[in-house]
């Protein structure tokens, strides 16, 4: 009997190797990642892979708003003298924070090892892991991209001892903090060391076989004359192509095949499998421990503001699909970064009362970022989590108001909402009483004063003059 563990090491570079194992063993530590041991999609047949696969039109992704953002940041001239209230009526979003489907399952007995492992090393974002696969693995491959030769492939990976790659997935994403993205971005990298050749897209089946084991909607498509995967997500994806089958639209994982259909089953997968939680509710540990060292003097607050961002978390955002602005603005954010921004903060409002303090918070994030337009620095809309926001030259409004709210909530501990406008966001804060003069929206808890890290110059209350007769969506952050 022997225990097969994982290693973990830290390198630099990317790279992935096999080494052999003996390991005909009984395994007693398993850590199972979700479903696999109940889950109904265990034969291909279920999957409809072998029926005539069907055409399905490819939809434009959609963009978050109609309205352009502004190129340039407003400027406040003179400070609200009355409070008024902004009709926030009709729509509002709630993130609804049901706990995250944690996926790891309590412990149970892989069972016994009938067949011979071999290791593969990869490299998870700067992170060296080391895994198990069954040795056939990478031996077989598809002969074509047909739906019958599609489901023997699967068959194939599906007769050999696959719940021993769950295993080892689980064990990582517990201790990692892996979420659904995550999920999906390793078992992508698993696929390239196992299949490196890609026959026949090898890899995305094997992608699609690993994610379906673990419980979560996905489906294979062919488009034009490749294979894709695609998958169901809780929050809604923008700019990315996706078809709907039944109500539910897929969207595709790696969004740069030409086309305007595809072709997949029709056969609805169990409901046991559900969509992918793009939340980020549990820090993310990623990299081998290289760093992004920001420090900046902030005459704002007479201090130097410094923090390290993990490079490996960077590289891990800059590949994260867009969602809604709540996602990222309540992101777990690295624990290292967190302690050593907040620790800048300290004693930063020595005897000021809480409107005070607000504008001193709401004058550093005015002043302390250069405003920059998504399109004029990225080429696309790409909302920044909170470390982002100390990494790139400029961030726009959203971004700022992720920054303000994470810095409000923890140095204040007082409520943050968004207000969105659709081509502009800003927050609004909880004051108790009537502290405050200008704009708010009266939630059940009292009164939530706008503050605005985008209107430069402005005060708790302000609102820019074009927004001012516009109704805003409200989006809950707790």
């Amino acid at each position: 009997m022997r225990q097969l563990t994982v290693l973990l090491g830290l390198v630099i570079g990317a790279s992935f190797f096999a080494f052999p194992i003996n390991s005909k063993a009984q395994n007693k530590h398993s850590n199972l990642y979700g479903y696999y041991s109940k889950t109904a999609i265990e034969h291909p047949d279920s999957l409809g892979l072998s029926e005539q696969w069907e055409a399905f039109a490819l939809e434009e992704g959609e963009g978050r708003s109609d309205r352009p953002k502004p190129y340039k940041p407003s400027y406040a001239f003179s400070p609200e003298t009355g409070s008024f209230q902004i009709d926030t009526s009709g729509e509002s979003f709630s993130q609804h924070f049901r706990p995250v489907h944690d996926n790891i399952v309590s412990e149970q007995e892989i069972g016994e090892v009938t067949e011979e492992l071999r290791g593969v090393r990869i490299l998870f974002y700067g992170q060296e892991q080391s895994i198990h696969i069954p040795v056939e693995y990478g031996s077989f491959h598809p002969k074509s991209l047909a739906e019958s030769d599609v489901a023997a492939f699967w068959s194939e990976l599906e007769r050999h001892d696959y719940r021993i790659v769950i295993r080892d997935y689980s064990i990582l994403a517990a201790a990692n903090g892996y979420n659904d993205w995550a999920a999906y971005k390793w078992v992508r990298t698993v696929s390239e060391a196992v299949f490196p050749g890609n026959v026949n897209c090898e890899q995305e089946i094997f992608s699609s076989f690993l994610l379906t084991k673990i419980g979560l909607l996905c489906r294979i498509a062919r488009i034009s004359d490749r294979l894709g995967v695609m998958f169901a997500s809780s929050q809604k994806v923008y700019a990315r192509r996706y078809i709907t089958v039944g109500d539910v639209p897929y969207y595709l994982a790696e969004d740069g095949a030409e086309g305007t259909k595809v072709f997949t089953y029709r056969t609805s997968p169990s409901s046991i499998a559900r969509p992918f939680d793009m939340r980020i509710s549990n820090p993310i540990r990623l990299g081998a421990g290289e760093t992004f060292h920001f420090r900046k003097h902030s005459s704002i607050l007479e201090r130097d503001i410094e923090t390290d961002i993990n490079t490996g978390l960077l590289s891990f955002y800059e590949d994260y699909p867009q969602v809604d602005v709540v996602v990222y603005a309540t992101g777990a954010k690295d624990a290292s970064f967190s302690k050593d921004l907040l620790r800048c903060f300290s004693d930063f409002n020595a005897g000021l009362g809480n409107e005070e303090a607000l504008n001193l918070l709401l004058k550093y994030v005015q002043s302390d970022f250069e405003y920059d337009n998504d399109f004029h620095q990225f080429g696309r809309e790409k909302p920044m989590f909170c470390e982002e926001c100390y990494y790139y030259p400029g961030n726009d409004c959203e971004d700022r108001c992720v920054v303000f709210g994470f810095l409000v909530s923890n140095l204040l501990g007082l409520d943050v909402i968004l207000l969105d406008y659709g081509d502009h966001v800003c927050t609004a804060v909880r004051l108790d009483g009537n502290e405050a003069a200008g704009a708010f929206v009266r939630r059940e808890d009292g009164r939530y004063y706008v503050c605005d890290p985008t209107f430069i110059g402005s005060t708790v209350g302000m609102v820019i003059p074009d927004y001012r007769s516009r109704k805003p969506r409200v989006i809950e952050l707790n």
